[in-house]
């Protein structure tokens, strides 16, 4: 892209339940039952973010999940 650069990852885990989608960014949530939170994907979109880019996830339970990172191109 020569306004930019695409990077995707994916996994074919289990999946994020829908109703978890919208969540997944904000600080200290986590699908984790244990005292663990879950703090790198907030941070990871704000610095995305804050450099004019987005990130964007797919998921699909028992299938998998995807995230894709957007970020513009320094001239």
């Amino acid at each position: 892209d020569p306004q930019g650069a695409t990077l995707a990852v994916r996994d074919t885990g289990s999946g994020i339940a829908p109703e978890n989608l919208s969540r997944i960014f904000d600080n200290g949530f986590s699908t984790r039952g244990d005292r663990r939170r879950g703090l790198g994907l907030g941070i990871t979109e704000r610095l995305c973010a804050r450099a004019g880019g987005k990130i964007v996830v797919d998921s699909r339970l028992g299938e998998g999940t995807s995230f894709t990172l957007w970020l513009p191109r320094a001239f």
